[in-house]
């Protein structure tokens, strides 16, 4: 069986080398396995994997099985809900979006699955060896003031220098950082050359139903401490701290988030 994947960033005709979410949910898919790669125009498949976007002509025409998988929930329209009747199964790495997804359709198969991440990744980890200098916070550029507000008189307490890697350079009224434009090919270099990465779990509003975990799963195996929490910024001033925490949580990646199970998971809902 061969399953087509029709991502946001291939419709749009984005770059997708450069998009972050195709990179980490999408691409370890065709990488690692051969039933699934990207849809190209001209070929069959027997079953799509749309990702992030509602292709509603492709939709219509198609007459095999049809999946949904909702990462990123800035491109949802309520008002396009209506079509995702037509998907035999809908997935999402969001348990809130699963969850009220679930309300809206009782009798379709909506089930979470998280990121994963190729553990390969974990390996020739350097300790870390002094107190963090730097923090580092990446994504799409609304989500800048949400996620770094609650943190900065900390980071301005302890002395930490902040970057903020976004789509466009940007700037908050009278906070210093350094902003620059993000790039997937230097994206792992700039986690691995700060001393934490700044990513906590939106609660408020839509923000609930965004999924940052796959941040969290590149941080931790490049052996960068995640800080969701100013309890954790301050926590992980402390070396062996931060060092016992990056062994723990690498430990429970490989056991609970590696790419293969991923996909035994994804092939049993939709290889049936």
């Amino acid at each position: 069986m061969k399953i087509g994947i029709i991502s946001s960033s291939y419709y749009q005709n984005d770059i997708i080398k450069n998009d972050y979410t195709f990179c980490t949910r999408i691409q370890p898919f065709f990488n690692n396995s051969d039933k699934y790669e990207l849809w190209a125009n001209g070929k069959k498949y027997d079953a799509l994997l749309f990702h992030d976007v509602l292709w509603i002509p492709m939709m219509e025409i198609f007459d095999g099985p049809k999946y949904l998988d909702i990462t990123n929930i800035d491109w949802f329209n309520f008002n396009n809900l209506e079509y995702f009747s037509s998907f035999d199964v809908i997935t999402s790495a969001n348990k809130e979006l699963v969850e009220f997804l679930k309300q809206i359709f009782p009798n379709k198969t909506i089930e979470y699955i998280p990121y994963s991440i190729d553990v390969n990744k974990i390996s020739g980890i350097e300790e870390i060896a002094t107190s963090p200098q730097s923090v580092l916070w990446f994504g799409d550029i609304q989500d800048v003031y949400e996620s770094v507000d609650p943190f900065l008189n900390t980071i301005h307490e302890t002395g930490l220098s902040l970057t903020v890697m976004t789509s466009e350079k940007t700037h908050i009224n009278n906070i210093k950082f350094q902003s620059i434009l993000f790039n997937q090919e230097t994206l792992y270099d700039e986690i691995r050359n700060h001393d934490l990465l700044l990513n906590p779990p939106l609660r408020k509003g839509i923000f609930k139903y965004k999924s940052v975990f796959n941040k969290s799963l590149d941080s931790w195996c490049l052996g960068t401490p995640v800080v969701e929490t100013v309890y954790d910024m301050v926590l992980f001033n402390d070396v062996e701290i931060s060092n016992k925490k990056v062994k723990e949580m690498q430990q429970i990646i490989k056991n609970e988030y590696n790419i293969f199970d991923n996909i035994k998971k994804f092939d049993k809902l939709f290889l049936k």
